[in-house]
C-alpha cells in the first residue's frame, strides 16, 4: 500500500511529459568531441598563461598565494579542497616562485572549465534546441565555450590566485553530470559521479547550492519511458531502487564534507591562527573549537553582509542600483549581441516547450543572481560567474536556432554560415577584454613591499594599514620566503573583536602593547588619533609615537554639541598674533555617543559685531578616521591652521567652534564660543 502511495505522489509531482520528449537522445560524446574539448582547453590555457600575473598580488589573491603552500587556513569558509590541491600544485610545479605557481593554478582550472563547458554545451544545446545534427551542435558548443572563456570576469579570475575558476569547473561538471544522468539509462554511474562532484563542490564554494532548485524541478518535469532512455519510469517495483539511489546521493554528497576536518586537525600547526601582540593581547584568528569550526565553515563573520534592502527610505533606490550594476556587469560579459542571442535561446526553449531544460537553466540562473543581489560585499561580481556560464548556454541555443531558421529560409550551407558568424562574438570579446584583464606586468605588490622589508625596521615592530588587502604580501614574504618573521602586520577586522573593527581601534590596541609601531603608508587625518612622525631612514613608513591627546588642553570649555559630542577644551598658539600671520588651534573632542555621519569641524574668527574675518573648515580624521568611526569616551585632537587676513584691524576677536554636515551645511547644534585671540597691527 505504501509503495503505491509513493508511486502516485512521484507520478503527480513529475507532471506532464516534456513536449517532444520522443526525440532521440543526444549521441554519446565521440572522438571529435574529445578533440574539440582538448583543443579549446589548450588554447585557453595558452591565453591565460600569457595574461597571468607574474608574481605577488594584493588581497585574497595574496592570501591564496601563501596559504596552500604552508597548508594554512584560509579565510572563511576555509576552502580545504583548494588548499590541499594548491599544496600539491605549488610543491610539484617547478616553475617561477610560489606566487606565480598559484596564479597558474587558477589558469589550470579555468582552462579545464572551458573544455568541460564545451561538453556541457554540446549536450545542453541538443536537448534544449531539439537539434541533434552533430556539426551544428559542435559549432554552437564551440562558440559557447570560447565565449565563456573570454568573458571579462571569468578571464580576470583565471590570471590570479583565486577560488572562482575551480568553482566554475564544479558548476560545469555538476550540470554536465546531471544532464548525463537525466538523459541516459546508465543512471547509477552518473548518479554516483554527480553526488561526489556536488559534495566536493560544497567543500569549495557553497554557491553551488544555487543549482539545486533547477535540477530538482528539471528532474520532476522529466517523465520518461523505461526504454529508449527517454524517461524515469516509476513503478512499485522501483521504489526500493529509488530509496537506494537516495542513500547513494546522500552518501556521495556528505562524504566529501569530511574534508572540513582539515581545519581543526591542521590548526595547531598554522603559525597565524593566534598572533601575540603582547603577553596580555593574543589575537585569535581561528578558534580551534567546535564553535569556531562551525563559524568558520558557515562564514558567520559575513552573515551581516547578507541582508534585504527593505524597511528603509532608500530601499527602492538601493535595489535599483543593485539591479543596474548586475545588468551592466552582464553587458560587459557578452555585449548586446550576446544578450540578444541569449533571449532568442530562451524564447526557443519556451516555443518548443522544452520546459525541463528551461527550468534547469533559468532557475539556476535566477537563484544565483538573487543571492548575489542580497549579498552586499565589494567583490560580489565574481559570484556571478556561474550565471554567465548559463547565459552562454542560452547563447548557444539562440545561435543554433537562428542557424535553423536561416537554413529553412535558404539553404543548409547558409545556415552553417550563421554558426561561423557566431564565432565573431568570442573574437570581439577577446580583443575588447585583453587589455582589461592582462596582468602579465602587474608587479605592484612587490614594488610596494620589497623596499619596506629592506628598511632597518626595529625588531618586533608592528606594521599597520587600513586595508587588509595591502597586508597579505607581507604574510607571503614571512611564511613562504621566511623574511622578517619578527614583524607583525595588522589591519582592521583582523579578528572579530570590536576593538579591532577600524584603524583607530587597531592603533589604540597596538600603542597599548608598547611595541614599535609604524604605518606602512602615509594616512593623512590619523593625527586626530595618534602622534605621527615621518622618518628619513624608513620611508614610506610613518612612525606612530603615541596617542595624540596626551596632555590636557590649556583652555577648558566642556561644552556639548547637540548632546552628541563634547568640546573639552583647546590650545591656541600664539594668543597674540599679527595680521597676515597664521593661528594654530587644537580642539579636544570626545564623543558622548556614536556619531552617525562624517562631520566637518570649523573655527570662525569674528569681530564684536559677529562679522567673519577668518575661518578654517575640514573633516577631522580624513578618510581614515572620520567622526563616524569615533568611539564614545575617547579623546581626539583636531588641529586647525587659520590664515589671518593682512587687512585685519588690531583688536580682540572671538573664536567659535562647531560641526556641520557637508554639503547640506546642517549644523550639529549651535556654535560654541570658546575664547578669543588678539591681533596686533
Amino acid at each position: 500500500m505504501y509503495d503505491a502511495i509513493i508511486v502516485k505522489i512521484m507520478i503527480r509531482l513529475s507532471g506532464p511529459p516534456d513536449a517532444r520528449n520522443d526525440l532521440p537522445a543526444p549521441p554519446a560524446f565521440t572522438l571529435w568531441d574529445t578533440l574539440i574539448a582538448v583543443s579549446l582547453t589548450a588554447l585557453s590555457a595558452i591565453l591565460y598563461v600569457r595574461t597571468c600575473a607574474p608574481s605577488l598580488l594584493f588581497g585574497d589573491s595574496g592570501e591564496f598565494q601563501f596559504v596552500p603552500y604552508i597548508l594554512g587556513i584560509a579565510h572563511p569558509t576555509g576552502y580545504p579542497l583548494y588548499v590541499m590541491l594548491g599544496w600539491l600544485w605549488s610543491h610539484l610545479l617547478p616553475l617561477g616562485n610560489v606566487a606565480y605557481r598559484m596564479n597558474l593554478f587558477s589558469s589550470f582550472w579555468a582552462a579545464l572549465t572551458v573544455g568541460v563547458s564545451y561538453l556541457l554545451a554540446r549536450n545542453f544545446i541538443a536537448r534544449a534546441a531539439g537539434r541533434y545534427e552533430p556539426v551544428a551542435t559542435r559549432a554552437a558548443a564551440g562558440v559557447v565555450a570560447a565565449t565563456f572563456a573570454v568573458t571579462q570576469t571569468f578571464w580576470s579570475q583565471a590570471v590570479i590566485a583565486e577560488v572562482y575558476t575551480l568553482n566554475a569547473l564544479f558548476v560545469a561538471l555538476v550540470l554536465l553530470l546531471f544532464l548525463l544522468w537525466a538523459q541516459t539509462p546508465l543512471r547509477r554511474a552518473h548518479l554516483v559521479a554527480l553526488a561526489l562532484t556536488f559534495g566536493l563542490a560544497l567543500t569549495h564554494h557553497r554557491t553551488i547550492l544555487a543549482l539545486v532548485p533547477g535540477m530538482l524541478v528539471c528532474f520532476l518535469l522529466l517523465k520518461r519511458e523505461p526504454t529508449g532512455g527517454q524517461g524515469i519510469a516509476v513503478a512499485p517495483s522501483h521504489v526500493r531502487v529509488l530509496w537506494r539511489d537516495g542513500i547513494v546521493v546522500a552518501a556521495g554528497v556528505l562524504a566529501p564534507l569530511l574534508l572540513y576536518l582539515y581545519l581543526p586537525l591542521r590548526a595547531p600547526y598554522v603559525p597565524y591562527t593566534t598572533l601575540p601582540l603582547s603577553q596580555e593581547q593574543q589575537l585569535v584568528l581561528y578558534e580551534n573549537t567546535g564553535r569556531g569550526l562551525l563559524d568558520h565553515i558557515t562564514a558567520a563573520v559575513f552573515a551581516e553582509n547578507l541582508r534585504l534592502a527593505t524597511g528603509r527610505e532608500d530601499a527602492a533606490a538601493e535595489w535599483t542600483t543593485r539591479l543596474a550594476r548586475a545588468a551592466a556587469a552582464l553587458y560587459r560579459q557578452v555585449g548586446a549581441a550576446g544578450i540578444c542571442l541569449a533571449l532568442i535561446g530562451l524564447a526557443c526553449m519556451a516555443w518548443k516547450r522544452r520546459w525541463s531544460w528551461l527550468s534547469l537553466s533559468i532557475l539556476s540562473y535566477a537563484v544565483g543572481v538573487i543571492f548575489n543581489l542580497l549579498y552586499a560585499i565589494g567583490d560580489v561580481e565574481v559570484l556571478y560567474i556561474p550565471s554567465y556560464l548559463l547565459v552562454t548556454l542560452w547563447i548557444g541555443v539562440g545561435l543554433i536556432t537562428l542557424s535553423e531558421m536561416v537554413a529553412r529560409a535558404s539553404t543548409t550551407r547558409v545556415g552553417y554560415g550563421v554558426l561561423l558568424l557566431g564565432a565573431a562574438l568570442p573574437v570581439w570579446l577577446l580583443v575588447q577584454n585583453f587589455p582589461l584583464v592582462d596582468r602579465s606586468s602587474d608587479v605592484a605588490a612587490e614594488a610596494m613591499w620589497r623596499p619596506i622589508l629592506e628598511r632597518p625596521i626595529p625588531s618586533g615592530a608592528v606594521l599597520v594599514t587600513n586595508d587588509r588587502d595591502e597586508m597579505m604580501p607581507l604574510w607571503y614574504y614571512q611564511y613562504v620566503e621566511n623574511q622578517r618573521r619578527d614583524l607583525l602586520g595588522l589591519f582592521p577586522g583582523i579578528v572579530s573583536d570590536p576593538a579591532y573593527k577600524d584603524i583607530g581601534g587597531v592603533l589604540e590596541q597596538t600603542v597599548a602593547s608598547g611595541r614599535p609601531l609604524f604605518l606602512i603608508k602615509p594616512m593623512p587625518g590619523l593625527e586626530v588619533k595618534v602622534q605621527l612622525e615621518s622618518t628619513e631612514e624608513l620611508p614610506p613608513l610613518v612612525r606612530v609615537v603615541g596617542p595624540a591627546a596626551i596632555n590636557p588642553p590649556t583652555h577648558l570649555v566642556n561644552a556639548p554639541l547637540d548632546g552628541r559630542v563634547r568640546l573639552i577644551g583647546y590650545n591656541i598658539s600664539p594668543a597674540v598674533v599679527r595680521a597676515g600671520n597664521t593661528l594654530a588651534l587644537q580642539l579636544y573632542w570626545t564623543p558622548l555617543q556614536p556619531l552617525p555621519y562624517d562631520y566637518t569641524t570649523y573655527i570662525h574668527v569674528v569681530d564684536d559685531e559677529g562679522n567673519l574675518i577668518a575661518q578654517s573648515d575640514h573633516r577631522p580624521g580624513g578618510v581614515y578616521y572620520p567622526t563616524s568611526l569615533w568611539k564614545q569616551g575617547e579623546q581626539l585632537l583636531d588641529v586647525h591652521i587659520i590664515e589671518l587676513p593682512p587687512s585685519a584691524r588690531p583688536g580682540t576677536y572671538h573664536l567659535r567652534a562647531g560641526m556641520y554636515l557637508y554639503p547640506s551645511m546642517q549644523s550639529l547644534g549651535a556654535a560654541i564660543q570658546i575664547g578669543s585671540v588678539t591681533i596686533e597691527g
